[in-house]
């Protein structure tokens, strides 16, 4: 049963991320599309598996900030 869910929650993202897609550019879509997905995973291993934090870990997550705040932000890439 949890294959449903999983598969329900698959549909519902890409459904969500393709009305994003109608008024976003796809580079600001999609890098921000996978920095949320890095962040995510990253952060679902560190509370439900334990798994070690360390400077370099959070230092890496912190340049996917970085680079999806300067294409939401800096950059022209955003204008619509």
């Amino acid at each position: 049963m949890p294959s449903i869910g999983v598969a329900l929650g698959y549909g519902a993202a890409f459904y969500l991320l393709s009305l994003t897609l109608e008024e976003l550019p796809i580079g600001v879509v999609y890098a921000t599309w996978a920095a949320l997905g890095i962040i995510g995973v990253a952060g679902i291993g560190v509370v439900v598996f334990d798994e070690p934090v360390d400077l370099a870990g959070l230092f890496g997550i912190g340049l996917i900030v970085g680079g999806v705040y300067c294409i939401n932000v800096v950059s022209q890439m955003s204008a619509h």
